[in-house]
């Protein structure tokens, strides 16, 4: 069984992933409008990651009923999954490190990347499933603040994830919740008896953890990706709930974006056609408007390039 949307959704923050990561990588003197990952700011950019981590979640109810169903042992798979997507993330980046002149001991302590992040979230995402859903919607609410109140504002973990990409392994503990999120709305979507009144769950959620991580922005913390805080976990679950409803109200009519949607990890290894002549054959970057045009085609054409291996039945899966 197989929900078209979220491939659609997927399809749409894998390529604001790509337009993100090549603006940062083909300019400099970026604006900071079209910048992401920048300390204490929480940017338009910054949701992309978000994204893609709420879509990781909504999959996952459909992936565990299609192992049951079959009489699968979900462990098996998500074990399999969880260490190939650490170690697809974690190799290269090591590799890069080394290349870059960090001696073996320290890059094998500096790596840190996003599929790693998104390998451990998955596996903290599985185990939660298992819980009563009034548990983990408990957990839901109160683990950030947790994460907030004792990591980052009483222990000095807050070095830990200014030091590594994507906050490092203590930040697994805020990024996991986006994939948590995100399931619950892949049940309420497996189990949906009435789209409207699905829609209506999933929009008025959402605006609500808008309006809680704006509060919390406001009168506490102010939204920070590098650490992960609190006000900024709500406000992109919030994000990323209201661009759900979105595509999933539009026209089912077959797109490139549910093309790549499917393969999501085709497009992530696909990057290494930018990156490696980059770094190793010319590093040249460019300066507004010309660096965000040439980023923006760059996407376009990879994302492009990424559907029409697709077509030809392309594929990469964990």
């Amino acid at each position: 069984m197989r929900e078209t949307s979220i491939d659609d959704f997927r399809g749409f923050s894998i390529f604001l992933m790509l337009l993100a990561n090549f603006m940062h990588l083909l300019n400099r003197n970026l604006p900071l409008l079209l910048s992401h990952g920048q300390p204490g700011k929480a940017l338009p950019l910054d949701m992309v990651a978000p994204l893609f981590g709420f879509a990781i979640g909504l999959s996952l109810p459909f992936t565990l009923r299609s192992s049951m169903s079959a009489e699968r042992s979900p462990w098996r798979r998500t074990g399999r999954r969880v260490l190939l997507l650490f170690l697809i993330g974690y190799i290269p980046n090591y590799i890069f490190l080394i290349g870059r002149g960090l001696d073996y001991q320290n890059a094998l302590f500096s790596t840190w990347g996003t599929l790693e992040t998104w390998a451990l979230s998955y596996l903290f995402v599985i185990l939660l499933l298992f819980l009563p859903l009034k548990v983990r919607l408990a957990a839901f609410f109160f683990f950030p603040l947790l994460y907030q109140a004792i990591l980052l504002d009483v222990f000095p973990f807050i070095k830990a994830t200014t030091h590594l990409l994507e906050g490092g392994p203590v930040a697994v503990l805020s990024w996991s919740l986006l994939p948590a999120a995100g399931s619950i709305c892949g049940e309420l979507l497996l189990n949906k008896k009435n789209t409207p009144s699905f829609l209506k769950t999933v929009s008025a959620s959402g605006a609500a953890l808008i309006a809680l991580g704006l509060s919390l922005h406001f009168l506490l913390w102010p939204m920070d990706r590098i650490s992960v805080n609190a006000s900024f976990i709500y406000f992109s679950l919030g994000v990323s709930a209201l661009c759900y409803v979105i595509l999933y109200t539009l026209p089912r009519r077959k797109s490139i974006f549910r093309s790549v949607g499917e393969s999501p990890l085709l497009a992530w290894v696909m990057q290494g056609l930018v990156y490696i002549p980059y770094y190793y054959i010319a590093a040249v970057r460019f300066t507004p408007p010309i660096g965000v045009t040439v980023a923006f085609f760059t996407a376009c054409a990879l994302f492009i390039f990424t559907a029409y291996l697709r077509r030809l039945g392309v594929s990469l899966k964990v």
